[in-house]
């Protein structure tokens, strides 16, 4: 118990575990959890049964639940079970962050007995799998644990095997199943104090819905007032009895004219060609801005007075367009769609006025802080990329994240106590030089800040409550890296009320 109280203190690949499933803990119930406690860990233990297996002693499987990936709040026993031939113990999960695609996940560790009748066995735990995967259809359910010399061919086929490495001696006894295919890899690790069997991490390598589908192309119609408007027109100088003369029936009226709404329909309406991501998210808008923006790789629309929505279309059509601008203050309205944000100058600029628009994707509303919450990103970092960030400040701090990873590529925290901005980095298990200022203005708890990054070439651009404050420089060159947002804090009022970020 030493030994993994100090991996999980001290060893990375411990401490960024998400789960932590043992076998045959030989735990009793007179056993307080305090005695097994790991920090930011929660423990959830199966004990044996030792009436109902007939032991004297040994079995038990117990899990870890890392704080950090699911609040203890969203665990709970599903199912416990054991008998002289097999224990289980299920546990359903809801982390912070979760795919769409899933509604919680559901962990079931497993222990067969070395002289079980691994046909009952067998039979029981393909009974509970069944039960749990009709009640929860949309759940990752994954099953790991010592399965001994269980026939493998009858051992859940509806399941995938992740486990390719023996684990005691030449033999494979410790398998891992899970309903998605190649969801992980597995890496063989070292034994765990004097046991006979060797630890396995398994690293996720499930690509996400939304990244595995070609986005599809359809055609969506433009509707504006301004396009109704002119539609109606259209119809108001239509002579209708010229329809009702040159028809012999009620039928043919009815085709002629549905056929003739829909001409002047084709004619009239603009339909774009859009790309249909399989994201389950919606694309947003972001509006407002803190001064005039300049795009990245901009490109004029050829389409004479063009209005905002069918710029904003235009834009959506096209798979490499993140930001639309209107300008309408001299002659015809003129458009230009961009690849992403390159500048934003001064507010009191003298420059003409001009709508702007930025795509992107509304990633969260109203998570209290703390606790900590952590999202995957919906793409890699680029240059040309925004994030907003609109926030309630809670008493003592609150700090934001850009991660890879367990490192931290850009961490701001808002020190409320001492009315200051940090930033620094946690590349390679040490921290950078700390950039710190003194705003020229204050910001009390509960009160509500609005940052603005914008990632550019060298480094970030970052805005706090319209006012430009800093720059700073990338110490992590490869932004592709970055793949994780994170959001934690302390104290009371504290609040992540929208997070947005911009589409690539």
């Amino acid at each position: 118990m030493e030994e993994l109280y100090a991996y999980a203190k001290y060893d990375e690949t411990f401490r960024v575990c998400s789960l932590l499933c043992f076998t045959e803990s030989s735990l009793q119930p007179e056993m307080l959890d305090g005695s097994f406690k790991l920090d930011n860990f929660t423990l959830f233990r199966g004990d044996r049964d030792l009436q109902a297996t007939g032991k004297l002693s040994g079995g038990g499987m117990c899990m870890y639940v890392n704080t950090k990936w699911c609040s203890p709040h969203n665990i709970y026993v599903k199912h416990k079970h054991c008998d002289q031939h097999i224990e289980l113990l299920t546990l359903s999960v809801r982390p912070y962050y979760l795919l769409r695609e899933f509604s919680h996940i559901l962990v079931t560790t497993v222990y067969i007995h070395p002289r079980s009748n691994y046909t009952q066995a067998s039979e029981t735990l393909t009974s509970h799998i069944h039960d749990i995967q009709t009640q929860s259809h949309d759940a990752f359910i994954i099953v790991t644990g010592d399965f001994k010399d269980c026939p493998r061919k009858t051992l859940l086929p509806f399941l995938h095997q992740l486990v390719d490495t023996p684990t005691r001696g030449d033999n494979c006894l410790d398998l891992l199943f899970t309903n998605i295919p190649n969801s992980h890899v597995c890496q063989k690790l070292w034994a765990l104090g004097n046991s006979d069997h060797s630890l396995v991490y398994l690293r996720p390598k499930y690509t996400p819905m939304r990244h595995r589908k070609q986005p599809k192309q359809k055609t969506v119609l433009v509707r504006t007032p301004e396009i109704w408007d002119e539609l109606r027109a259209s119809f108001d100088c239509t002579d209708w009895n010229v329809f009702m003369n040159s028809t012999a029936d009620v039928s043919e009226l009815a085709d002629t004219v549905c056929a003739y709404i829909k001409f002047c329909i084709d004619c009239v309406v603009p339909s774009p060609l859009v790309s249909e991501s399989c994201s389950l998210s919606p694309p947003t808008l972001m509006r407002t801005f803190p001064g005039r923006v300049t795009g990245r790789t901009c490109e004029d629309v050829s389409w004479p007075n063009i209005t905002t929505p069918q710029g904003v279309m235009h834009c959506l059509s096209r798979q490499e367009c993140t930001l639309v601008s209107i300008e309408c203050e001299a002659g015809p309205c003129r458009c230009s769609v961009c690849q992403g944000v390159e500048d934003i100058d001064d507010a009191n600029s003298t420059s003409p006025p001009t709508e702007v628009y930025l795509i992107g994707t509304e990633m969260g509303t109203n998570w209290t802080v703390p606790p900590v919450h952590r999202l995957l990103l919906p793409s890699t970092v680029v240059a040309g990329q925004v994030f907003r960030f609109l926030l309630n400040l809670p008493t003592t701090y609150m700090y934001l994240k850009l991660a890879i990873g367990a490192q931290e590529a850009f961490l701001l925290a808002f020190h409320v106590n001492g009315s200051r901005i940090i930033r620094n980095t946690f590349l390679n298990n040490r921290w950078g030089d700390v950039e710190d200022d003194i705003p020229y203005y204050d910001f009390p708890a509960n009160s509500e800040v609005e940052v603005i990054y914008i990632v550019r070439s060298q480094d970030y651009k970052v805005y706090v409550n319209t006012v430009f404050f800093f720059t700073f420089q990338h110490r992590e060159p490869d932004l592709t890296l970055i793949n994780r947002f994170e959001t934690s804090g302390r104290g009371d009022f504290g609040m992540m009320k929208s997070l947005f970020v911009s589409t690539w």
